[in-house]
């Protein structure tokens, strides 16, 4: 493509070692990744690149991580985030975080975290049973949900089964407890029960509407919040939607970070060539975006997948492929209900294993 550029992974600390002690300094792989980009600043000249033209790429945690930076003023310049955002796991109040830290810290007899070994800590979070870590509160996320920060340019996307990640524990929940989660959005619950087919004589149908919600509540919507938010700023914004499946086992459909398996191509997808081309669609229309050019059209949605294809959707072209319907009342919805219903369908059933 004659477009090159510099790619810089970083790594930062993880889960408890992340989190802080509840003395010192809190959100710590925050500051680690913070600390890399102020290095790029600095450095990243001396190997061929620009600092004043630095894009931030995120998947997944990856993403809220990369949404943080932007809220707070990172030295980034353009964003791409891939299945998450803030919206997907927001900054949490200093005391929940400390029931987090004490839930760990009480398997030492009182003992100071910073005390403990690496190796006694890690097996003392798998006993605790702990599945998330989050970012604590800090006056930085203050009216996170308002701002474009200083970026000049964003770059979203989701994948068509983002909730696959709850899938295992929401087919081994009851009907009865998924019919209750939803009962808790009060006035809102009939239209919402009717939305996402949930229903207590139909259990199959109940628990997908219930990984459907999640999906089109954790990730549809704030794709979508952001897309308005960043055109009504008149800042460029390109949305897409990732549809292509797995190239191994395409019954499981696009799940939850099969973007990165196509976006990167470090596995052989020739029993899947129009896999391959998805993936290289992907690296072609990124880079572009990385060098601030227009990778497509800004007012319209673009889709990748299935089956190779690369296109712009018309409306009825998206609707056929998210429940914008659903989405539309969501974002009518006051989120603190729904909420309610998202932590009483998905606290506890976060897995990797599905």
């Amino acid at each position: 493509m004659g477009k090159p550029l510099v790619f810089v992974s970083v790594q930062y600390r993880l889960n408890i070692f992340a989190f802080g002690d509840g003395v010192g300094s809190k959100n710590l792989a925050l500051q680690d990744q913070a600390l890399a980009l102020h290095w790029i600043q600095d450095h990243i000249s001396g190997f061929g690149g620009d600092p004043e033209r630095v894009t931030l790429a995120g998947e997944s945690a990856g993403a809220v991580y990369c949404h943080a930076h932007l809220v707070t003023g990172a030295p980034a310049r353009q964003y791409i985030l891939s299945s998450g955002s803030l919206h997907l796991s927001p900054p949490q109040p200093k005391e929940k975080a400390s029931a987090l830290r004490q839930s760990v810290q009480a398997q030492f007899d009182g003992l100071e975290l910073r005390t403990v070994s690496v190796a006694a800590m890690v097996e003392a979070v798998k006993r605790s049973k702990i599945q998330s870590w989050f970012l604590e509160e800090d006056l930085r996320f203050k009216n996170w949900q308002n701002t474009t920060g200083s970026a000049q340019g964003l770059l979203i996307s989701d994948v068509q089964n983002e909730a696959v990640l709850w899938r295992e524990g929401i087919m081994s929940t009851d009907t009865e407890a998924i019919v209750s989660a939803f009962d808790l959005a009060g006035e809102s619950s009939t239209e919402l029960k009717r939305l996402y087919s949930i229903d207590s004589g139909r259990p199959s149908s109940s628990k997908l509407g219930a990984l459907d919600f999640i999906n089109d509540y954790k990730f549809v919507l704030p794709a979508e919040k952001l897309v308005e938010q960043w055109r009504a700023e008149q800042k460029p914004v390109f949305r897409c939607i990732i549809d292509e499946a797995n190239p191994w086992q395409p019954s499981n459909g696009a799940h939850h970070a099969v973007d990165l398996i196509l976006l990167f191509g470090g596995f052989d997808l020739s029993l899947a060539p129009k896999a391959q081309q998805t993936g290289a669609n992907m690296r072609k229309q990124w880079i572009e975006f990385v060098h601030e050019e227009e990778p497509w059209s800004q007012n319209v949605h673009t889709a990748f997948g299935p089956h190779g294809v690369f296109q712009e959707l018309d409306d009825d072209e998206l609707r056929s492929r998210r429940r914008m319907a659903q989405v539309e009342f969501l974002g009518r919805t006051d989120g603190a209900i729904l909420d309610k219903v998202f932590f009483a369908l998905a606290a506890g059933k976060l897995s990797l294993l599905n």
